[in-house]
């Protein structure tokens, strides 16, 4: 394909639906497609902060507030995959050095609120880096975290169980979406350390609320 078949290629915006500017230049030809115009880039509250959490490495990609916090209900609740491309191209060149080669472990996820969107979210951002994406988790019931306060949120891991049969690594990232107390994952960790004595984790969120930084 010659150039200026790509010059006159238009891609849309997966978040606003606008016609996304064509490259202009050969040297574009190797970088990964833009799935966001500039405008909702900007908009967007981008951080990718790294933190400690747990005594692992951790890495939030975006401050959890508006216009973010309407794009995951799309996402989430009304179930626009599109959009999870979208908010991880950004992305990708980062994330592809921080996961490397270790195997990618998703944070338990209800299997009703799956069939009802029609796939996985945490798979759905997850699987444009072609690691393994390891389950060991379950949900033993269908307590949600949005119906209770931050300090019944701090009972998660009550609710959270371990599957003997699935094999995990050594060395993995734990991924999860929303970092608010960080209950979910601290209740992940503390399985995964037990099961697995030495085992090493980073961890990946894709949004972290503000609030908790303050505490």
């Amino acid at each position: 394909m010659h150039f200026d078949d790509f010059r006159a290629k238009q891609e849309l915006c997966r978040l606003c639906g606008e016609i996304i500017p064509p490259i202009e230049h050969p040297s574009e030809l190797f970088q990964l497609p833009s799935l966001i115009c500039k405008t909702c880039e900007t908009a967007l509250p981008t951080r990718l902060q790294t933190f400690v959490f747990e005594d692992c490495a951790a890495l939030a990609l975006y401050a959890y507030q508006e216009p973010l916090i309407g794009i995951i209900y799309r996402y989430k609740a009304l179930g626009d995959r599109l959009i999870a491309d979208a908010l991880m191209s950004t992305f990708h060149y980062d994330l592809k050095d921080f996961i490397g080669f270790r195997s990618i472990v998703l944070a338990p996820s209800s299997s009703h609120h799956q069939t009802q969107l029609g796939f996985h979210p945490l798979q759905q951002l997850f699987q444009r880096f072609h690691r393994p994406l390891i389950e060991p988790f379950y949900k033993k019931d269908n307590w949600k975290q949005t119906d209770h306060n931050a300090h019944e949120r701090l009972q998660v891991g009550q609710h959270i169980g371990w599957l003997p049969t699935v094999e995990c690594l050594y060395d993995i990232v734990l991924v999860d979406d929303i970092f608010t107390t960080g209950s979910t994952l601290k209740a992940c960790v503390k399985l995964l350390r037990h099961h697995h004595p030495g085992i090493r984790i980073r961890i990946v969120v894709l949004a972290r609320v503000l609030s908790y930084e303050k505490r």
